[in-house]
């Protein structure tokens, strides 16, 4: 996965993540036009994933199911 250096402005994130997202190095990437997704290079790493409202439902539900049978992480 590839993964591009950015500084994205912060408050452009909810308030919550504002003190995780400072002093951390964050990626993106991002491999389609729907969503956002930044990797953040901080402690063990994290995945971030942005998108429209309601846009990633399928997604979640998809993911939560793969969980129950043992095929993802939660």
């Amino acid at each position: 996965m590839k993964r591009t250096l950015i500084t994205p402005e912060i408050s452009a994130f909810p308030e919550e993540f504002h003190t995780f997202l400072r002093d951390a190095h964050i990626f993106d990437s991002s491999c389609s036009r729907e969503a956002r997704v930044y990797y953040i290079e901080k402690d063990n790493g994290y995945y971030l994933k942005r998108s429209p409202l309601g846009t990633l439902e399928t997604e979640a539900l998809m993911t939560s199911y793969y969980h129950q049978i043992g095929l993802g992480t939660e």
